[in-house]
């Protein structure tokens, strides 16, 4: 579950604008694991994932920077507030702030979001048990398990996986060993987890693995 709010001085985007931002964050955000990708999760995996992304826009009356206030037809300012849970903070805010701000770079046509604090990005972190969906309170771990029902229903490891490389139970990524948020022994399998999420539902759902 990802909220994204984009707030925009007046006439700052078109809607071709509005859509291709929409289109290269939920790209960016998931392209670590593109379906048919080396080591990206399974189709359905992601098409849950990216049906949980919501990205709205607005656009200020005013805006003011001290004060000046920035008329319309101005450079534009950005404010982009992210809602994710609090679980995922730590892993996402570095990734998301980095996205975003290239997108919106992109969108403007240069390097000023760079050069100038003329887009902002805050990511906030929802505590457990303060997201609802479906009547009921979830947690992170809640909403692993969401993204990721269908393939921990029947999950296919491959046939062919490098020995520097161990395979994701959880979301059905393979991950290098050295970049693994974490590791765990199952039957005499050992897997390695592409986030601290995805290691913890496996350890919630099989206790006994080591």
């Amino acid at each position: 579950m990802m909220f994204v709010e984009v707030l925009t001085t007046r006439g700052s985007l078109t809607e071709r604008q509005r859509e291709r931002i929409n289109t290269r964050f939920i790209e960016q955000m998931t392209g670590h694991g593109e379906a048919g990708a080396e080591g990206g999760a399974p189709e359905e995996v992601l098409q849950t994932a990216r049906g949980l992304f919501q990205l709205t826009f607005h656009e200020a009356d005013g805006w003011f920077v001290g004060a000046q206030r920035i008329a319309d037809g101005q450079q534009a300012r950005f404010v982009v507030r992210a809602s994710v849970p609090q679980a995922w903070l730590q892993e996402t805010s570095a990734h998301l702030i980095k996205t975003m701000t290239g997108i919106l770079a992109e969108i403007d046509g240069g390097e000023r979001l760079y050069e100038e604090p003329h887009a902002w990005i805050h990511v906030v972190g929802i505590a457990d048990g303060s997201i609802g969906v479906f009547g009921q309170p979830h947690s992170g771990n809640d909403i692993v398990k969401l993204i990721t029902k269908s393939h921990r229903e029947s999950p296919k490891p491959p046939s062919d996986l490098p020995a520097e490389k161990g395979f994701d139970p959880v979301c059905g990524m393979t991950v290098p060993w050295k970049h693994a948020a974490g590791t765990a022994e199952h039957e005499g399998v050992r897997y390695a987890f592409c986030s601290s999420g995805c290691h913890e539902v496996f350890v919630e759902e099989h206790p006994e693995a080591a």
